[in-house]
Protein backbone atom coordinates (compact mmCIF):
# COMPACT_ATOMS: atom_id res chain seq x y z
CA UNK A 1 0.00 0.00 0.00
CA UNK A 2 1.19 3.68 -0.49
CA UNK A 3 1.88 6.02 2.28
CA UNK A 4 -0.03 6.99 5.35
CA UNK A 5 -2.65 9.84 4.23
CA UNK A 6 -1.86 13.15 5.38
CA UNK A 7 -4.51 14.96 7.66
CA UNK A 8 -6.67 17.39 5.71
CA UNK A 9 -8.74 20.65 7.27
CA UNK A 10 -11.53 20.71 5.08
CA UNK A 11 -13.98 18.58 3.17
CA UNK A 12 -16.26 18.82 0.47
CA UNK A 13 -20.22 19.49 1.61
CA UNK A 14 -22.77 18.48 1.37
CA UNK A 15 -21.85 15.15 0.73
CA UNK A 16 -25.01 12.54 -0.09
CA UNK A 17 -25.53 9.47 2.64
CA UNK A 18 -24.10 6.77 0.40
CA UNK A 19 -20.96 8.96 0.26
CA UNK A 20 -20.55 9.79 3.61
CA UNK A 21 -20.78 5.55 5.18
CA UNK A 22 -18.39 4.48 2.20
CA UNK A 23 -15.41 2.25 3.40
CA UNK A 24 -12.93 3.59 1.63
CA UNK A 25 -10.19 1.60 3.58
CA UNK A 26 -12.00 -1.58 2.95
CA UNK A 27 -12.70 -0.63 -1.05
CA UNK A 28 -8.90 0.27 -1.68
CA UNK A 29 -7.42 -3.10 -0.14
CA UNK A 30 -9.80 -5.05 -1.40
CA UNK A 31 -9.44 -3.75 -5.54
CA UNK A 32 -5.40 -3.65 -4.35
CA UNK A 33 -5.96 -7.46 -3.58
CA UNK A 34 -8.00 -8.17 -6.66
CA UNK A 35 -7.00 -5.51 -9.38
CA UNK A 36 -5.36 -8.47 -11.34
CA UNK A 37 -8.99 -9.87 -12.34
CA UNK A 38 -9.30 -7.10 -14.75
CA UNK A 39 -6.21 -8.75 -17.01
CA UNK A 40 -8.29 -11.70 -17.51
CA UNK A 41 -11.27 -9.65 -18.25
CA UNK A 42 -9.41 -7.64 -20.67
CA UNK A 43 -7.90 -10.49 -22.53
CA UNK A 44 -11.31 -12.48 -22.64
CA UNK A 45 -12.66 -9.00 -23.91
CA UNK A 46 -9.82 -8.72 -26.69
CA UNK A 47 -9.93 -12.45 -27.83
CA UNK A 48 -14.06 -11.81 -28.42
CA UNK A 49 -13.75 -9.10 -30.45
CA UNK A 50 -12.53 -11.75 -33.71
CA UNK A 51 -15.03 -14.31 -33.21
CA UNK A 52 -18.08 -12.44 -33.03
CA UNK A 53 -17.07 -10.27 -36.09
CA UNK A 54 -17.21 -13.45 -38.19
CA UNK A 55 -20.09 -14.53 -36.95
CA UNK A 56 -21.68 -10.94 -37.88
CA UNK A 57 -20.46 -11.25 -41.17
CA UNK A 58 -23.19 -13.09 -43.18
CA UNK A 59 -25.50 -11.62 -40.67
CA UNK A 60 -27.30 -7.93 -41.08
CA UNK A 61 -26.03 -5.43 -38.58
CA UNK A 62 -28.36 -4.13 -35.92
CA UNK A 63 -31.02 -1.79 -36.82
CA UNK A 64 -32.64 -1.20 -34.08
CA UNK A 65 -31.64 2.54 -32.13
CA UNK A 66 -33.58 1.78 -29.18
CA UNK A 67 -30.74 -0.17 -27.32
CA UNK A 68 -27.86 2.30 -27.88
CA UNK A 69 -29.98 5.16 -26.76
CA UNK A 70 -30.47 3.04 -23.29
CA UNK A 71 -27.27 2.47 -23.14
CA UNK A 72 -25.93 5.69 -24.07
CA UNK A 73 -28.53 7.74 -21.54
CA UNK A 74 -27.52 5.73 -18.93
CA UNK A 75 -23.47 6.04 -19.41
CA UNK A 76 -24.49 9.75 -20.06
CA UNK A 77 -26.12 10.17 -16.69
CA UNK A 78 -23.25 7.93 -14.79
CA UNK A 79 -20.86 10.41 -15.97
CA UNK A 80 -22.34 13.81 -15.74
CA UNK A 81 -23.41 12.62 -12.25
CA UNK A 82 -19.24 11.74 -11.33
CA UNK A 83 -18.18 14.77 -12.97
CA UNK A 84 -20.66 17.08 -10.69
CA UNK A 85 -19.52 15.38 -8.00
CA UNK A 86 -15.58 15.18 -9.05
CA UNK A 87 -14.97 18.10 -10.75
CA UNK A 88 -16.36 20.55 -7.62
CA UNK A 89 -13.53 18.73 -5.35
CA UNK A 90 -10.38 18.67 -7.49
CA UNK A 91 -11.35 22.57 -8.49
CA UNK A 92 -11.68 23.28 -4.72
CA UNK A 93 -8.25 21.34 -3.75
CA UNK A 94 -6.43 23.69 -6.01
CA UNK A 95 -7.78 26.80 -4.13
CA UNK A 96 -7.43 25.27 -0.96
CA UNK A 97 -4.36 23.28 -1.16
CA UNK A 98 -2.68 23.88 -4.30
CA UNK A 99 -1.94 22.19 -7.47
CA UNK A 100 0.77 19.86 -6.18
CA UNK A 101 -1.48 18.70 -3.20
CA UNK A 102 -3.72 17.45 -5.84
CA UNK A 103 -1.41 15.60 -7.88
CA UNK A 104 0.76 14.46 -5.03
CA UNK A 105 -1.46 14.04 -1.67
CA UNK A 106 -3.73 11.06 -1.92
CA UNK A 107 -6.24 12.28 0.63
CA UNK A 108 -8.81 13.02 -2.05
CA UNK A 109 -9.44 8.61 -1.38
CA UNK A 110 -11.28 9.76 1.64
CA UNK A 111 -14.87 9.25 1.72
CA UNK A 112 -15.12 13.10 3.38
CA UNK A 113 -14.19 14.11 -0.53
CA UNK A 114 -16.88 11.70 -1.72
CA UNK A 115 -13.98 9.19 -2.78
CA UNK A 116 -17.19 6.26 -3.20
CA UNK A 117 -16.89 7.72 -7.17
CA UNK A 118 -13.68 6.76 -7.38
CA UNK A 119 -14.60 2.65 -6.97
CA UNK A 120 -17.99 3.80 -9.18
CA UNK A 121 -14.97 4.75 -11.58
CA UNK A 122 -12.96 1.77 -11.10
CA UNK A 123 -15.82 -0.61 -11.97
CA UNK A 124 -17.30 1.41 -14.61
CA UNK A 125 -14.44 0.51 -16.78
CA UNK A 126 -16.04 -2.33 -17.19
CA UNK A 127 -19.58 -2.30 -18.27
CA UNK A 128 -17.94 0.17 -20.83
CA UNK A 129 -16.45 -2.57 -23.05
CA UNK A 130 -19.63 -2.65 -23.99
CA UNK A 131 -19.29 0.08 -26.52
CA UNK A 132 -17.29 -2.04 -29.07
CA UNK A 133 -19.73 -4.49 -29.12
CA UNK A 134 -22.64 -2.22 -30.44
CA UNK A 135 -19.26 -1.20 -32.98
CA UNK A 136 -19.18 -5.11 -33.91
CA UNK A 137 -23.47 -6.23 -33.98
CA UNK A 138 -24.14 -2.20 -35.93
CA UNK A 139 -20.87 -4.40 -38.39
CA UNK A 140 -19.07 -1.26 -38.25
CA UNK A 141 -14.80 -1.63 -38.46
CA UNK A 142 -13.28 -1.58 -34.96
CA UNK A 143 -9.83 0.20 -35.42
CA UNK A 144 -6.87 -0.61 -32.84
CA UNK A 145 -7.12 2.28 -31.26
CA UNK A 146 -10.72 1.93 -29.96
CA UNK A 147 -9.93 -1.71 -28.36
CA UNK A 148 -6.84 -0.50 -26.83
CA UNK A 149 -7.94 2.24 -25.36
CA UNK A 150 -10.76 -0.03 -24.06
CA UNK A 151 -8.34 -3.05 -22.36
CA UNK A 152 -5.53 -0.58 -21.28
CA UNK A 153 -7.39 1.83 -19.50
CA UNK A 154 -9.18 -1.04 -17.27
CA UNK A 155 -6.21 -2.31 -15.92
CA UNK A 156 -4.55 1.05 -15.68
CA UNK A 157 -7.20 2.81 -13.64
CA UNK A 158 -8.05 -0.64 -11.42
CA UNK A 159 -4.26 -1.30 -10.34
CA UNK A 160 -4.17 2.70 -9.66
CA UNK A 161 -6.83 2.76 -7.26
CA UNK A 162 -5.78 -0.20 -5.59
CA UNK A 163 -2.52 2.01 -4.82
CA UNK A 164 -4.20 5.08 -3.63
CA UNK A 165 -2.11 6.47 -6.49
CA UNK A 166 -2.22 10.20 -6.07
CA UNK A 167 -1.81 11.45 -9.65
CA UNK A 168 -4.82 8.77 -10.26
CA UNK A 169 -7.14 11.64 -8.37
CA UNK A 170 -6.83 13.88 -11.91
CA UNK A 171 -7.27 11.13 -14.02
CA UNK A 172 -10.34 10.07 -13.21
CA UNK A 173 -12.04 13.50 -12.80
CA UNK A 174 -11.20 14.48 -16.08
CA UNK A 175 -12.37 11.06 -17.64
CA UNK A 176 -15.71 12.13 -15.99
CA UNK A 177 -15.56 15.64 -17.64
CA UNK A 178 -14.63 14.06 -20.91
CA UNK A 179 -17.07 11.23 -20.43
CA UNK A 180 -19.87 13.47 -19.09
CA UNK A 181 -19.83 15.46 -22.46
CA UNK A 182 -18.95 12.36 -25.18
CA UNK A 183 -21.59 10.21 -23.68
CA UNK A 184 -23.71 13.61 -23.72
CA UNK A 185 -23.39 13.84 -27.19
CA UNK A 186 -23.65 10.28 -28.47
CA UNK A 187 -27.15 9.98 -26.67
CA UNK A 188 -28.00 12.84 -28.69
CA UNK A 189 -26.87 11.46 -32.13
CA UNK A 190 -28.04 7.85 -31.06
CA UNK A 191 -31.84 9.63 -30.79
CA UNK A 192 -31.44 10.56 -34.55
CA UNK A 193 -30.68 14.85 -34.26
CA UNK A 194 -27.54 16.55 -36.14
CA UNK A 195 -25.83 18.49 -34.25
CA UNK A 196 -22.95 20.90 -36.03
CA UNK A 197 -19.64 20.07 -36.76
CA UNK A 198 -17.85 22.18 -34.70
CA UNK A 199 -19.52 20.60 -31.38
CA UNK A 200 -17.79 16.65 -32.50
CA UNK A 201 -14.07 19.13 -33.42
CA UNK A 202 -14.64 20.11 -29.73
CA UNK A 203 -15.57 16.51 -28.44
CA UNK A 204 -12.52 15.08 -30.05
CA UNK A 205 -10.13 18.64 -29.00
CA UNK A 206 -11.20 17.55 -25.25
CA UNK A 207 -9.84 14.15 -25.33
CA UNK A 208 -6.64 15.38 -27.29
CA UNK A 209 -6.38 17.54 -24.33
CA UNK A 210 -6.94 15.25 -21.72
CA UNK A 211 -4.24 13.24 -23.31
CA UNK A 212 -1.83 15.82 -22.89
CA UNK A 213 -2.71 16.88 -19.59
CA UNK A 214 -2.30 12.83 -18.45
CA UNK A 215 1.00 13.46 -19.73
CA UNK A 216 2.07 16.05 -18.23
CA UNK A 217 0.68 15.47 -14.51
CA UNK A 218 2.75 12.03 -14.51
CA UNK A 219 6.30 13.65 -15.56
CA UNK A 220 5.13 16.38 -12.91
CA UNK A 221 4.85 13.88 -10.35
CA UNK A 222 7.68 12.23 -11.15
CA UNK A 223 9.90 15.08 -11.49
CA UNK A 224 8.77 15.99 -8.30
CA UNK A 225 9.81 12.87 -6.08
CA UNK A 226 13.47 13.23 -7.92
CA UNK A 227 13.86 16.78 -6.33
CA UNK A 228 12.71 14.47 -3.06
CA UNK A 229 9.04 16.47 -2.84
CA UNK A 230 6.80 13.74 -0.77
CA UNK A 231 4.62 12.09 -3.33
CA UNK A 232 2.19 9.27 -2.45
CA UNK A 233 2.56 7.73 -6.23
CA UNK A 234 5.10 4.69 -6.86
CA UNK A 235 7.26 5.05 -9.49
CA UNK A 236 6.10 1.79 -11.32
CA UNK A 237 2.66 3.50 -11.47
CA UNK A 238 4.19 6.37 -13.12
CA UNK A 239 6.20 4.71 -15.39
CA UNK A 240 3.10 2.72 -16.59
CA UNK A 241 1.63 6.30 -16.68
CA UNK A 242 4.04 6.97 -19.35
CA UNK A 243 3.51 4.94 -21.20
CA UNK A 244 -0.09 4.72 -21.29
CA UNK A 245 -0.97 7.94 -21.82
CA UNK A 246 2.38 8.52 -24.12
CA UNK A 247 0.84 5.90 -26.64
CA UNK A 248 -2.50 7.40 -26.25
CA UNK A 249 -1.10 10.63 -27.47
CA UNK A 250 0.47 9.14 -30.58
CA UNK A 251 -2.58 7.08 -31.58
CA UNK A 252 -4.75 10.37 -31.12
CA UNK A 253 -2.28 12.53 -32.79
CA UNK A 254 -2.43 9.88 -35.76
CA UNK A 255 -6.12 9.55 -36.02
CA UNK A 256 -6.28 13.47 -35.62
CA UNK A 257 -4.59 14.40 -38.76
CA UNK A 258 -6.19 11.65 -40.83
CA UNK A 259 -9.21 13.35 -39.43
CA UNK A 260 -9.11 16.88 -39.37
CA UNK A 261 -5.38 17.54 -41.32
CA UNK A 262 -5.00 14.70 -44.27
CA UNK A 263 -6.67 16.59 -47.90
CA UNK A 264 -9.51 14.52 -49.01
CA UNK A 265 -7.79 13.49 -52.20
CA UNK A 266 -5.85 11.42 -50.10
CA UNK A 267 -8.55 9.50 -48.68
CA UNK A 268 -9.82 6.86 -50.09
CA UNK A 269 -13.24 5.81 -51.15
CA UNK A 270 -14.62 2.57 -51.18
CA UNK A 271 -17.41 1.34 -52.93
CA UNK A 272 -20.26 -0.92 -52.11
CA UNK A 273 -22.98 -1.28 -53.97
CA UNK A 274 -23.24 2.39 -54.71
CA UNK A 275 -22.32 3.20 -50.84
CA UNK A 276 -19.50 4.77 -48.99
CA UNK A 277 -18.56 1.96 -46.79
CA UNK A 278 -16.68 3.14 -43.64
CA UNK A 279 -12.72 2.97 -43.48
CA UNK A 280 -11.93 4.03 -39.73
CA UNK A 281 -13.14 4.30 -36.90
CA UNK A 282 -13.43 5.70 -33.58
CA UNK A 283 -15.59 4.45 -31.11
CA UNK A 284 -17.10 3.35 -33.91
CA UNK A 285 -15.91 3.78 -37.78
CA UNK A 286 -15.33 7.09 -39.96
CA UNK A 287 -15.53 7.06 -43.52
CA UNK A 288 -13.46 8.81 -46.31
CA UNK A 289 -16.68 10.69 -47.37
CA UNK A 290 -16.44 12.24 -44.08
CA UNK A 291 -19.38 10.27 -42.18
CA UNK A 292 -17.98 8.33 -39.48
CA UNK A 293 -19.59 6.52 -36.36
CA UNK A 294 -19.17 6.84 -32.94
CA UNK A 295 -20.28 4.41 -30.80
CA UNK A 296 -22.28 2.79 -33.20
CA UNK A 297 -24.40 5.83 -34.42
CA UNK A 298 -23.89 7.14 -38.23
CA UNK A 299 -22.45 10.84 -38.46
CA UNK A 300 -22.19 12.77 -41.41
CA UNK A 301 -19.76 15.29 -42.06
CA UNK A 302 -17.79 14.95 -38.66
CA UNK A 303 -14.95 13.08 -38.94
CA UNK A 304 -13.22 12.68 -35.52
CA UNK A 305 -14.34 10.72 -32.01
CA UNK A 306 -13.53 9.42 -29.07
Amino acid sequence: MAETVQKYDWTYTPLFEFERNFDDVYWIDWVDRHWFYTIPIGIVYVLSLWPLQKWMENRPPMKSRTPLIIWNFFLCIFSVTAAARGVPVLLLGIYRDGFLSTVCNNKYYNNQFGSIWGIFFVLSKIPELGDTYFIILRKQKLIFLHWYHHFSVMIFCTHLYGHRCSAAFWFSVMNFAVHAVMYTYYFIRAMGYRLPKYISMSVTTLQISQMFMGNFIVYYVYYQKRIGTPCQSYYTDLYYGMFIYGSYMVLFAIFFFNAYLKPKSQKKVKEVNGDTSPQKVQNGSMSSNGSHYANGVHHRSIKAEM
